[in-house]
């Protein structure tokens, strides 16, 4: 899972499952399903995952475990807000970051403040966003917690973006790179320079944000974008320099996206899902408006 291997970490989890499920540990078996759920979700399958992480709270009902029910949530908080249903995503998310607290989690914590920040900014609610983001990085940097630190300064810098700021979203940005960088996060490298390609397009500084978008592309030759949340928005960002500067690789980029997008939501099986995937979540809607 770790490695991105997610086609293989899905066979090892459902033998998991099944074999917790055989031998009556119910704890294996739910914590196999989260895991499992978020391996559907980096594949894409959506509902896949929806499924799996509903009968994690169905189990839990009977089997008290705080742990994996803040889990849970919070990891339904974010395949919801991944799938545009922000009154769902922002009620698991919440429930998630009381149970951090109430049982003292506070690397819980930073991640439930995170998927806040980033729930609020694809609302358009961008003090909101930074707010829930800095708090993430406030508590990541008191636990020197590295990966949720870039993260957090990842979202901070998308914030800034929301706001129009955009040299303090460039210094975001930057921050974000060394944190991942230097924990070897390509993935997270890639989504991270697309923001700041984007941010520095928009202070007419047009060559540097070419050359960091020549290097989202050079990785994507050879590299992928499973475990990105947002790959859309690499796509998108790329697109936009590459549509400014009238480069004949712009409607390829775009065709990329679209394709992404529309294929995920094939796997939707819940219209109403399907449809804000498709028409609320607001790279999305950019990505097929264009």
């Amino acid at each position: 899972q770790r490695q991105q291997r997610f086609h293989e970490a899905r066979v090892h989890l459902q033998a998991a499952q099944r074999t917790h499920a055989a031998i009556d540990n119910r704890h294996g078996v739910t914590m196999a399903l989260i895991n499992l759920g978020i391996v559907h979700e980096m594949l894409g399958e959506l509902s896949a995952a929806h499924n799996a992480f509903q009968d994690v709270l169905k189990e839990l009902v009977n089997l008290p475990d705080r742990y994996q029910f803040s889990l849970v949530n919070y990891s339904l908080g974010v395949l919801l807000s991944r799938l545009g249903d922000y009154v769902d995503a922002h009620r698991h998310l919440m429930t998630a970051l009381e149970t951090d607290r109430a049982i003292g989690d506070r690397g819980g914590q930073a991640w439930a403040h995170s998927a806040l920040g980033l729930l609020y900014n694809h609302t358009g609610d961008y003090k909101t966003a930074l707010a829930y983001h800095q708090r993430a990085l406030q508590l990541a940097q008191e636990q020197g917690a590295r990966t949720i630190e870039g993260v957090a300064r990842l979202g901070i810098g998308r914030d800034y973006a929301g706001l129009g700021q955009w040299a303090q979203a460039e210094d975001a940005y930057t921050a974000a790179l060394s944190v991942q960088m230097a924990q070897q996060q390509w993935v997270r490298v890639q989504e991270t320079r697309g923001g700041l390609a984007f941010a520095l397009l928009a202070q007419d500084r047009g060559d540097e944000a070419m050359a960091q978008v020549e290097q989202i592309l050079d990785y994507l030759v050879t590299g992928a974008l499973a475990g990105a949340r947002e790959p859309a928005l690499v796509y998108w960002h790329c697109y936009q320099v590459l549509h400014a500067h009238e480069d004949s690789r712009a409607p390829e980029i775009l065709a990329t996206a679209t394709a992404l997008i529309q294929t995920n939501a094939a796997k939707i099986d819940d219209p109403r899902h399907r449809h804000t995937y498709l028409h609320s979540e607001p790279t999305h809607r950019r990505v097929l408006n264009a």
